[in-house]
């Protein structure tokens, strides 16, 4: 990107599996990849974590955003997420819909909680066993 934006990745060292179309899944995860990326508005990285929280049911959880922000971002899913702000800029509804596809796979789509909304968002899916 000329802007000097890098993204970097990190996932966890098991294989994760959960369940629901490929094709939504894969949109709703590159909406929060292009939100964060339109959201960063300066050269620097962008992190995408992916964990997964062992508990009854686990959880598998994508964090994106800056770095500073992912620990309160994540944990912020595991009590009560806060709202998803669907006012992000922009007229899209691609944000909306990613919300929807992963309410209706029983997760959740979340933003970052305090006074930086715009600095990441996250999503939590059940992980299948």
């Amino acid at each position: 990107d000329d802007r000097g934006v890098r993204l970097e990745l990190r996932m966890p060292n098991r294989p994760v599996t959960v369940t629901g179309d490929r094709a939504r899944l894969g949109a709703a995860v590159k909406t929060l990849l292009h939100a964060a990326l339109r959201e960063r508005g300066e050269p620097g990285v962008i992190v995408a974590e992916c964990s997964v929280v062992d508990s009854s049911p686990g959880w598998a959880v994508l964090a994106v955003g800056a770095e500073d922000t992912l620990p309160s971002l994540i944990q912020a899913g595991f009590s009560t997420p806060p709202p998803f702000d669907e006012w992000r800029g922009g007229l899209g509804l691609a944000l909306p819909v990613a919300r929807r596809v992963v309410e209706a796979l029983g997760g959740a789509l979340w933003s970052a909680p305090g006074e930086r909304p715009r600095a990441g968002s996250a999503l939590k899916l059940p992980v299948r066993t």
